[in-house]
């Protein structure tokens, strides 16, 4: 008995000539669907929107609000996942490395209207130090001092008195006369007679014995602050020659070397040379997003302990990157263990070339330790940029590959980056590793942190073709070479997988001349393969198909096309218009068998098919001359099960089956008999 029965369809195998092509191949398999062990197309792309201007990349997280760029962009989410550092969006062209905030993707796309070059500038220069007035003496300016006078001993005072004064320099040095001692004759005569009427008050300065000539001159000075509420002290001090002097501020008197009566007063911080202290200090630049960047050179000074240090900053060119909205300060702690810096104060920043203040903070205030030595900005030039899992991020740029620092996307340190041998082409991750092909061997980098990144070379002398011809498929790691499509697991790279399709005669054949504009991407476990510039015919791979089930797509053209997790669908642009792949009606396919050879010929009178939908069978059959005729087309439309005739006169033993349309064909009998046709 002699029939043909199609019950389970296969795709293309170009790697193979038509009379070796297994069971139920196909010679022609355009937008067909294997899935589902019958014969369906694939549905049609769905147009989302049509844009402004033409597009070459897209992202968006939600697949309804979108950023376009008219370039080749890398994009990614930042790795903060929670609060307001959750809402940034990196990117990278191979020019800048910028960042913007996803929130202000639109429904109508386009470019980020507000971004930033990515980091925080590193301060080329070191601060200028000073030792800074104390602050108790900074507000003093404005107002005018109370002076008064006394000659002190043994801590009793002579002649205590209110005396005017000059402003030489206000709130720092006041000019003053002293006044002379004075003998009291009577004091000895009262201070019997008071003594003996037990009315005698010890510190009285007119019945108190003569002013001692071993007693000093010493100067007060108050300053207050009056307002309608009250009075306020500012500032209460002695010369620093008296037993009464604090020790937070210090008067100095200084006596005129041409007239012993007079002196100049001057208000300064306290200074003893045995507390003098070497300080070392530098600064880091704060951004309005509170990322801080890594910090200035240092600069060294020597003052005394509780000194305070003015600090003036020249700030680096700050151009395209995001405002900074504070220097944050960090010193050496004096005497300490260690060279390391803590933080010691805060100046916010307003504007200008330059900025001003003072570190007023004890060494008892030194806790927090300087974080951000190694926050240095990324590299405009790196390109590639993807989520490599742990908060870290990584790019490339030549044959340097580069990470940023654990959920800092801000900081790419200089000592993490790792250079490979050949300049990198492209690469994608996966689990626990990175995939990198460059232009020699690929490689698989791995690691937990950026610090512990090692890479390892792969087996096999396969370079990348195109930076995006390398993706994440069903979670195993493709890419394009010169020789086919690379499989990678582990460290191990296999042809094995796409020479089931393509050798490599084939394949250069077939897509030699493009593959630098060769897209890889992934689409429900199948691997979809384009050209970015329509140089070639698309193709599909589902790779969960034992026999295989490979398809093309002849009316797909893409400039750039990306996958989104959360709404699992495929998303790919196309001049202006952004689709959704597969996301509409069921289109059109065809699907035509290979040359089925029977053990001897046969005219098929009868034929059942069991379908769904519109769908048209055509019947070929081999002629004389070896070429086939089209013997007979059936028409089916939205019926379960049909059987139909066949013409006859003719027999042969070689015949084509061709199905177009768009509805499902579950199975398909031809045989020469209607009880032949049961018996199948």
């Amino acid at each position: 008995m002699t029939g043909i029965k199609l019950d389970t369809f296969a795709g293309l195998f170009p790697r193979l000539p038509a009379e070796r092509l297994p069971a139920n191949a196909a010679t022609q398999a355009e937008n067909c669907e294997f899935a589902y062990g019958e014969l369906r197309p694939l549905k049609a792309p769905f147009m989302l929107k049509t844009l402004a201007s033409a597009v070459v990349t897209a992202f968006s997280e939600d697949g309804l609000r979108f950023f376009t760029w008219p370039r080749d962009v890398n994009a990614v989410i930042s790795p903060l996942g929670s609060g307001p550092s959750s809402d940034r969006l990196y990117f990278t062209d191979g020019y800048s490395f910028r960042m913007t905030l996803k929130s202000g993707a639109s429904t109508f796309g386009g470019e980020p209207g507000i971004s930033y070059q990515v980091g925080v500038p590193k301060p080329t220069r070191p601060p200028v130090l000073a030792i800074a007035r104390n602050a108790k003496i900074d507000r003093i300016i404005g107002y005018l001092p109370t002076v008064k006078f006394h000659y002190e001993n043994a801590g009793l005072k002579y002649q205590e008195q209110e005396i005017s004064f000059s402003v030489i320099e206000e709130g720092q040095k006041y000019g003053v006369s002293i006044p002379p001692r004075t003998v009291n004759a009577k004091a000895g005569q009262q201070r019997a007679e008071l003594l003996a009427s037990k009315t005698f008050d010890p510190m009285s300065t007119d019945l108190r014995d003569p002013t001692p000539d071993t007693a000093v001159p010493v100067f007060r000075m108050q300053f207050v602050k009056t307002n309608s509420i009250g009075v306020y002290p500012l500032l209460d001090q002695y010369t620093s020659n008296s037993k009464f002097a604090t020790d937070d501020v210090a008067i100095t008197m200084t006596i005129n070397s041409t007239d012993q009566n007079s002196a100049t007063l001057t208000i300064g911080d306290v200074f003893d040379s045995k507390d003098s202290e070497t300080r070392a200090y530098t600064y880091t630049l704060v951004n309005i997003f509170n990322e801080e960047g890594a910090p200035s050179p240092p600069a060294v000074i020597n003052c005394y302990t509780k000194a305070a240090v003015s600090l003036l900053i020249e700030l680096p060119d700050m151009l395209n990157y995001a405002p900074i909205k504070e220097v944050r300060i960090y010193r050496i702690q004096a005497g300490g263990v260690s060279a390391d810096y803590y933080y010691a104060c805060s100046f916010n920043y307003t504007g200008g070339p330059t900025i001003q203040g003072a570190d007023r903070t004890s060494a008892a205030e030194l806790n927090e330790l300087l974080s951000s030595e190694n926050n240095y900005p990324p590299k405009a030039s790196l390109q590639g940029l993807t989520n490599i899992g742990n908060g870290i991020l990584a790019a490339w740029s030549g044959n340097e590959l580069w990470f940023s620092e654990p959920y800092k996307p801000w900081a790419w340190p200089p000592k993490y980056m790792l250079t490979l041998q050949w300049p990198v082409v492209g690469m994608v991750q996966s689990a626990n590793m990175l995939l990198v092909t460059t232009l020699g061997f690929p490689y698989i980098v791995s690691g937990i942190s950026p610090d512990a990144m090692t890479s390892e070379k792969l087996n096999m002398n396969q370079a990348g073709v195109s930076k995006w011809s390398i993706a994440s498929v069903g979670g195993q790691l493709f890419y394009a070479s010169n020789d086919g499509i690379v499989a990678v697991s582990g460290a191990q790279g296999s042809l094995d997988f796409s020479e089931r399709y393509f050798t490599r005669e084939v394949w250069r054949a077939k897509y030699g001349n493009y593959l630098g504009t060769m897209q890889i991407v992934e689409y429900d476990g199948s691997m979809l393969v384009f050209s970015r510039t329509g140089a070639f015919k698309a193709f599909l791979i589902r790779l969960d198909e034992s026999q295989g089930s490979m398809t093309e797509l002849p009316g797909f053209a893409a400039s750039g096309a990306f996958y989104l997790v959360t709404t699992d669908g495929l998303y790919y642009a196309s001049e202006n218009n952004l689709y959704i792949f597969a996301g509409g009606a069921p289109q059109s396919f065809v699907w035509m068998s290979k040359e089925i050879r029977l053990t001897k010929p046969a005219c098929f009178a009868i034929a059942n098919a069991v379908s769904s939908g519109n769908i048209t069978i055509e019947l070929y059959a081999m002629d004389g001359s070896g070429g086939f005729q089209l013997k007979h087309r059936e028409q089916i439309f939205n019926q379960q099960e049909k059987t139909f005739r066949l013409p006859g006169g003719y027999r042969t033993d070689a015949y084509k089956v061709k199905v177009y349309g768009n509805g499902t064909l579950r199975s398909l009998k031809l045989a020469g008999s209607g009880r032949a046709l049961g018996e199948m």
